[in-house]
């Protein structure tokens, strides 16, 4: 007898350890949806440009953590 496949959660503690970030790690990570994600990888902001990743084959996706930080920091709206 099988068992239904059990969806991985994605622990936001362990994700803050990790240097890479899957699509759905950074998704967890940066409380933006997968589409919003996308658009800001593709086409950017005008305060920061484009959301920095890797592409490795063609097919995966890979954010550095440290780099997202670096990118959500430039939308930080300063303290009066």
């Amino acid at each position: 007898m099988t068992t239904p496949k059990q969806k991985k959660t994605i622990n936001v503690i362990e994700i803050q350890n990790k240097t890479w970030l899957s699509e759905k790690e950074a998704v967890v990570y940066t409380g933006f949806n997968r589409d919003q994600l996308r658009n800001y990888r593709n086409n950017g902001t005008k305060i920061a440009g484009t959301l920095p990743y890797v592409c490795i084959g063609g097919k995966f996706i890979r954010y550095n953590r440290n780099e997202v930080d670096k990118w959500l920091m430039k939308h930080r709206v300063p303290r009066e």
